[in-house]
């Protein structure tokens, strides 16, 4: 009975298919950036590539998720010291375990030095440099701030959900669309003001998150219309070449979500969906860091053959998948080891 009125609510508000579905759109953006991250080996026709460059938005999608998260884990505990605990222990563990031995190697090689081993071991390396696991260094000040933000944005209305104001945070957010703006047009030049604007230009998909968060236990129409108006703002500004992720996610996850309702649960795609958000994480790590002793052991090889570039992304994603499930069994007992301390 319980599991059928589940059902009934998530058919009469979209928006609460983002919290039923979350590993499972956790999945889907995964490979979004297993996608998006082809640029980095393979050299693709243009239209493909644009193509492509679309999966992107899987990190916009992850963060619209993290804000949803924290939410509700704050709304369930209200100590933040607790909720920062958790938070940082579940990221920084996956990420020092798997960053550690490629930064060795790194070390080992001489492509980088002492200094730069300890800037990518403390996640400063992409405030640095634009360089190494940027959602990493990013999630670390946004779990910091999560708390203050909770409290701002809560509302002790029941009638309203006690959900954040989206009209504030969408302002905000086109304050911090505009103050990093002008990064695009830097020339590529990168600096450590240009990688803050740079994280300040994604962080609006996560407030969006947390404010739409209470929305998935309370249907508040108006609330669709707004995605929807985004979404057309979105695509009207791609006509003039103007990206902005934050205005899509919102009612691009809800479809997203729409089709993991509609796709058969005990079905192959909802399954694989199902393993590979729960190794999201370790799968991204994983991704940005094989390529390099993949790449240093096969350079002898690549002029032997035309399709070495694909055959070679293959492996980086693949086996970035397969050393991401095996390995998350043995991260999760680390962690709740060091949970309990």
């Amino acid at each position: 009975m319980e599991k059928n009125k589940r059902k009934e609510g998530t058919q009469a508000n979209p928006i609460a298919l983002l919290s039923t579905y979350r590993t499972q759109l956790m999945g889907i953006a995964t490979l979004m950036i297993i996608i998006c991250h082809t640029h980095a080996t393979v050299e693709l026709p243009h239209i493909i590539s644009k193509i492509f460059n679309y999966g992107n938005l899987g990190v916009d999608i992850f963060l619209l998720l993290s804000g949803i998260g924290c939410y509700y884990s704050l709304r369930k505990r209200k100590d933040k010291f607790a909720f920062w605990h958790r938070r940082i222990t579940r990221l920084l563990i996956p990420y020092l375990l798997i960053t550690l031995p490629f930064a060795i190697f790194a070390l080992a090689i001489g492509q980088e030095n002492i200094l730069d081993f300890v800037w990518r071991m403390t996640a400063m390396e992409f405030w640095l440099y634009h360089k190494g696991a940027w959602f990493v260094s990013l999630m670390i000040p946004l779990y910091l701030i999560s708390p203050f933000l909770f409290h701002k944005m809560h509302i002790t209305n029941k009638s309203r959900g006690g959900g954040g104001n989206i009209a504030i945070v969408i302002l905000i957010s086109v304050l911090f669309t505009i103050l990093s703006y002008h990064r695009l047009l830097d020339n590529g030049q990168e600096t450590v003001i240009s990688n803050i604007q740079m994280a300040i230009f994604r962080t609006p998909s996560f407030l969006i998150g947390i404010a739409i968060a209470p929305y998935c236990k309370v249907k508040n129409t108006k609330i669709e219309q707004i995605f929807i108006a985004m979404a057309i703002a979105y695509l009207t500004l791609r006509i003039f070449k103007v990206s902005i992720p934050w205005l899509i996610t919102p009612i691009l996850s809800i479809a997203l979500a729409m089709f993991c309702k509609y796709i058969h649960e005990k079905g192959f795609i909802f399954k694989l969906l199902t393993i590979i958000g729960g190794i999201s994480l370790e799968s991204y790590l994983y991704n940005i860091y094989l390529g390099n002793p993949i790449n240093y052991f096969l350079q002898p090889y690549k002029p032997l053959s035309e399709g070495f570039q694909i055959t070679e992304y293959l492996v980086i994603a693949f086996g970035g998948l397969m050393l991401a499930y095996y390995s998350r069994k043995y991260i999760s007992i680390l962690i709740n080891k060091y949970e309990k301390l």
